[in-house]
């Protein structure tokens, strides 16, 4: 069974000689599935991060509400 492959071609310029790079289907699905979680991440730090500045926003509006 003949292995499935992505090819890259990369130009480097006028002068430069063509490269060729294979890589296999797996190496690219594990690059998109590493990417997808990367992004959850990033997301779930976000949120955090959003949440503790509305709580702290609240508390600096607290002595200026003149409640104790």
């Amino acid at each position: 069974m003949q292995k499935k492959f992505y090819a890259f071609l990369i130009f480097p310029g006028a002068h430069g000689r063509l490269h060729k790079i294979q890589l296999p289907f797996y190496i690219i699905h594990m690059v998109l599935a590493l990417s997808a979680v990367g992004i959850m991440t990033v997301a779930a730090l976000a949120n955090s991060y959003a949440r503790m500045l509305l709580k702290v926003s609240n508390y600096n509006n607290l002595p200026a509400s003149g409640k104790p």
